[in-house]
């Protein structure tokens, strides 16, 4: 249950930070968007069969690669480092 909440939280923080950003850029709006529900129905899914990871994995991986990148091209933590960190 307790990993559950978690990553419907990680879901949810997703999907906020790409509304919050969608003010200077689409493109933020769409990927933070469509990560975040991705995240969600990972979620969903992992909460009705536990060993059912594998959107959920490939989401998060895949944005800690993306954050990563960006981390060390800017190296300004928030909210690259912030989001890897909370993956």
């Amino acid at each position: 249950v307790r990993m559950t909440r978690l990553a419907y939280s990680y879901a949810a923080t997703v999907s906020a930070r790409g509304l919050q950003k969608a003010t200077s850029n689409v493109t933020f709006l769409v990927t933070g968007f469509l990560f975040g529900v991705l995240a969600g129905v990972g979620a969903y899914l992992m909460s009705q069969n536990p060993n059912n990871v594998y959107l959920k994995l490939g989401t998060s991986g895949t944005l800690a690669v993306v954050m990563r990148i960006r981390y060390l091209k800017l190296w300004k933590f928030t909210p690259a480092g912030l989001v890897t960190l909370a993956r």
